[in-house]
């Protein structure tokens, strides 16, 4: 009931109304609970840092239903850049973390170190992004109680959302202690969301 309430109020506002169908890689790490970041979503738990990586490889499709049916296909990406956003929340003082030894596992198995980064930047922040850094990749220190953002870029071609993939993050520093982090692991999720257009 509430959705064909959406739908005739949607005609009536905007006069443009379809659904958008969004396939994309969602990450799991085993043993790990989640919750939620604002600006970034959930993040999976760990003892001394919260985690998320979000790669940037989904496709949509669109299906305008009104007034004229109008279909738009999934567009490919970037045939030698493929881009992921990894989100890190610090839970205490004295953490390093070394972006260069973020390595993509590809379906096939082939490994790829980032050839590039822009940030770290705050996850809540509005201001320009910084200028990118090309590899090697200068060690990041992490802010306690700071969701902070970087922007890692890889020369290969994103893979497909229906591809299985790993992402390896490599370990924390604290002084003298490394804490090695989870792999994550991806597989295919869809969503689903109305499309309104003036």
């Amino acid at each position: 009931m509430k959705r064909w309430v959406a739908g005739i109020l949607a005609i009536a506002i905007s006069g443009c109304v379809g659904v958008s169908k969004t396939r994309y890689s969602e990450s799991d790490v085993e043993g790990t609970t989640k919750r939620f970041e604002k600006y970034v979503g959930e993040m999976h738990v760990l003892p001394s840092v919260d985690l998320q990586v979000a790669p940037l490889n989904g496709k949509s499709t669109t299906l305008m239903v009104f007034p004229i049916p109008i279909y738009e296909s999934e567009q490919e990406p970037p045939a030698d850049r493929f881009s992921v956003f990894v989100y890190i929340v610090s839970k205490r003082a004295g953490l390093t973390i070394a972006p260069q030894g973020f390595v993509y596992l590809s379906p096939s198995g082939a490994a790829f170190e980032p050839v590039s980064m822009i940030g770290p930047f705050e996850c809540r922040s509005s201001q320009p992004r910084p200028a990118p850094k090309n590899s090697p990749l200068p060690a990041v220190v992490l802010v306690q109680g700071q969701c902070q953002t970087m922007l890692v870029t890889y020369k290969t071609q994103a893979p497909d959302p229906a591809q299985r993939f790993r992402f390896v993050l490599g370990a924390l520093q604290s002084g003298q202690e490394e804490i090695e982090l989870p792999i994550f692991q991806f597989a295919e999720s869809t969503r689903r969301e109305s499309v309104m257009i003036p």
